[in-house]
């Protein structure tokens, strides 16, 4: 049964009888779900560690028979440890067995719940990571539009950060103690702290949706690179990341160098470009460069580290 169908509803408090190696628990949903009563079965592995610390509720149709597989998928925490867990939403009628008629009927409206929650949670996302600035209103929409394509996982990591989007005439008009020199770029990401801005540029941008996509994406990798390698430094300056980008660097070819110079500067700054455009190809399927062709052990790793934090289809090339 596909999870994706099932009603998303926070499962009120479980309460768990005993300690064992496998735990049954029954929950009472509430009379608005229409759903008497929900089985939750729980797998205790108290040695499972995972990257991810963040905690959450239990949701109805999160996991469906499946097993925690990645660091992403975040388990639910009890006093006994980790825990994975499966959950069967559906109770069965007077015969014994689900109406095939009354299981889809159920799925469709779940669905568009589901969907339509999504939907709002997006908007509300954008609203806050995006800034009012000096660009148009037709440029902010147009910013609004490419960054709403992003994973929602992205975002939300973004919005957490406190980096922020400027849709800005030049560039500089989101950091004017900067020069006028920055206005050259049509985007960049200024750290600041633990967060950071991101400004775009109207005048390069404008009514082209292909290089706003290449920048928003662009901008993204750079503020999700410390989310990538939680506790620690920037996943671009990773002995993972640093490993595969030399691996990279070897098998170049002088003509191909050339191609892809501006990723290659020297100190941390080659790679931490070269992951940004690298993330915008698992985005987008393109780069200006070409980059995917020159880095692709850098790209194998990256796609395989943003899948594991971020969930899998948080790339789509």
């Amino acid at each position: 049964m596909d999870k994706a169908n099932l009603v998303d509803q926070t499962i009120p408090e479980i309460s768990i009888e005993k300690k064992s190696e496998k735990i049954s628990a029954q929950v009472e949903l509430l009379a608005n779900l229409g759903l008497p009563s929900i089985e939750i079965t729980l797998f205790e592995d108290a040695e499972r560690e995972t990257e991810d610390s963040n905690q959450r509720k239990l949701h109805l149709g999160e996991k469906v028979n499946k097993k925690l597989t990645s660091a992403s998928e975040t388990p639910y925490q009890n006093t006994y440890g980790t825990v994975e867990f499966s959950i069967n939403p559906y109770p069965a009628n007077n015969s014994g067995k689900i109406s095939p008629a009354s299981e889809k009927s159920s799925n469709e409206t779940s669905s568009r719940d589901r969907n339509q929650q999504l939907k709002r949670e997006k908007r509300h996302l954008l609203s806050e990571i995006i800034e009012d600035s000096t660009g148009s209103d037709r440029f902010h929409r147009q910013v609004r539009k490419e960054m709403s394509e992003l994973p929602i996982s992205i975002l939300r990591t973004i919005n957490e950060s406190g980096v922020k989007f400027y849709p800005a005439r030049e560039t500089t008009d989101a950091a004017p103690y900067l020069s006028d020199y920055w206005d050259q770029y049509p985007a960049w990401f200024l750290p600041q702290g633990d967060s950071g801005l991101v400004s775009l540029s109207q005048r390069h941008l404008l009514n082209n949706r292909r290089e706003i996509d290449s920048a928003v994406s662009h901008e993204a990798g750079h503020t999700i690179d410390d989310a990538l390698f939680p506790g620690e430094t920037k996943f671009s300056q990773s002995s993972k990341f640093k490993r595969s980008y030399q691996r990279d660097l070897q098998n170049m070819t002088e003509e191909g160098k050339r191609e892809v110079e501006y990723y290659l500067q020297s100190g941390s700054t080659g790679r931490t470009e070269t992951l940004a455009e690298l993330f915008n190809f698992t985005q987008n399927g393109w780069s200006n460069s070409n980059i995917q062709k020159h880095f692709p052990n850098s790209l194998k790793v990256l796609r395989n580290r943003v899948n594991k934090v971020f969930g899998k289809g948080s790339t789509y090339y």
